[in-house]
């Protein structure tokens, strides 16, 4: 019964610090927003692009998925995947904004 409590206990300690961390994507500066020409903004779209895809694979089912999920029910994966998913989706619409005010071509044409 012992082992038992303490093999309980070792396992919702360990969930509780396996939430997965994606990161951020930081909005771009004024004065990123203001040198960047086309081509520089075009290759922080397709950086954001990439990002969006590591969010995506790192979101694939592994042993923190399992812990966090034990821990709090996937809840904090979750939001930590939101709040990846909004910081990259917001400096994707600000890039394709400041490509609009340059009057670049689409896509890199």
């Amino acid at each position: 019964m012992k082992n038992a409590a303490t093999i309980l206990m070792i396992s919702l300690c360990l969930a509780g610090c396996a939430t997965k961390r994606y990161g951020r994507a930081v909005a771009p500066s004024e004065l990123e927003v203001s040198t960047y020409d086309c081509r520089e903004l075009e290759i922080e779209i397709s950086k954001v692009h990439a990002f969006q895809q590591q969010i995506k694979d790192g979101s694939k089912t592994n042993l923190a998925s399992v812990m966090g999920w034990m821990g709090d029910f996937g809840i904090g994966n979750a939001m930590e995947r939101s709040a990846a998913e909004k910081s990259a989706s917001d400096r994707l619409a600000q890039l394709i904004a400041a490509q609009g005010d340059k009057s670049c071509p689409a896509n890199g044409a």
